[in-house]
């Protein structure tokens, strides 16, 4: 990026630079983590018998966590995306819940449950 002089970087000017130049990989890359992510939340939580014998989904839980903390290490511009990659990822992660688990979608609330920090949070694990 040129610029003219003096050779001024305003904060706005920074922030515009790396806003879009985030490689649509990495936004993909977002999305399908908290997609997933998401999804064996919904499953955590209301299907709490199956926790005990379905261990994979802990594991996924924690590997999509940690590749979201890895994501968000390497391109720390992507935070402010957060809200809106969940946004997008929500409904998504609902119908395939409902798809994999087989209960009546509307079992599932209509927005997330949860914001952002728990989501991402290591210790955090819902309840039914």
């Amino acid at each position: 990026m040129l610029l003219s002089p003096p050779w001024t970087l305003t904060v706005d000017t920074w922030l515009d630079y790396i806003w879009y130049d985030v490689p649509q990989r990495d936004i993909r890359s977002l999305h399908s983590h908290f997609r997933q992510l998401l999804l064996h939340l919904l499953k955590w939580q209301w299907q709490p018998e199956l926790r005990r014998t379905s261990h994979s989904w802990y594991d996924t839980i924690l590997e999509q966590r940690q590749q979201l903390a890895a994501l968000l290490a390497r391109r720390p511009s992507l935070r402010r995306r957060l809200p809106e990659a969940m946004a997008w990822a929500y409904p998504r992660a609902q119908q395939a819940a409902q798809r994999e688990t087989g209960l009546p979608l509307s079992t599932f609330p209509v927005s997330c449950p949860w914001v952002v920090e728990q989501v991402l949070d290591e210790t955090f694990w819902p309840e039914a």
